[in-house]
């Protein structure tokens, strides 16, 4: 974890707040560990969530275990305190429901269905090793008797990449 780490709880959240930006929406968004979509810090070597350490401070209580520090605001990097209350998962649950934020697995639903323009699927995603054309001209080699160690030498993938290729596991999207 990256982030910032202080010797108490109230230098920690001076630190969060001091870093953190008003939006339009009135969220106070936490601008320590950017990375994180829930920023963290350490206090005498204990992690906690920003917005956990915000709202305990603020109440000058601790959330029991088994409770959440929730948002109003659906924003997780957000660290104002009328946006944050103590619940439990089963309130965070129907919180989440009640806003449209649940996460079906499956469907038209589905983030993935509704957002297909977001999704990095093949020559997109910043870790493909081969192009769509690529794809295309394994699948043909194939088709053609070419065997797949020879193909996967070829083109510097492992023999069980191509036949995750083939067989359209991988990469279901190329024609």
């Amino acid at each position: 974890m990256s982030g910032y780490e202080a010797n108490s709880r109230a230098v920690a959240v001076g630190k969060v707040l001091a870093s953190s930006v008003r939006k339009e929406n009135g969220c106070l968004e936490c601008g320590l560990t950017p990375s994180l979509e829930y920023p963290k810090v350490k206090v005498g070597g204990t992690s906690y969530s920003v917005h956990r350490l915000v709202y305990e401070e603020h109440t000058q209580s601790t959330i029991p275990d088994g409770m959440y520090t929730c948002h109003t605001c659906d924003n997780s990097r957000c660290v104002e305190i009328n946006h944050l209350y103590a619940g439990t998962p089963k309130q965070n649950s129907a919180d989440r429901e009640l806003r449209g934020r649940s996460n079906p697995q499956s469907g038209d639903e589905h983030w993935m269905a509704r957002n297909p323009e977001k999704i990095q699927r093949g020559g997109n995603h910043p870790r493909a090793r081969i192009t769509e054309q690529d794809v295309i001209k394994v699948r043909e080699l194939y088709a053609s008797g070419v065997g797949q160690g020879e193909i996967a030498t070829r083109f510097g993938i492992t023999r069980g990449y191509v036949s995750l290729l083939i067989t359209r596991k991988k990469w279901a999207h190329v024609a």
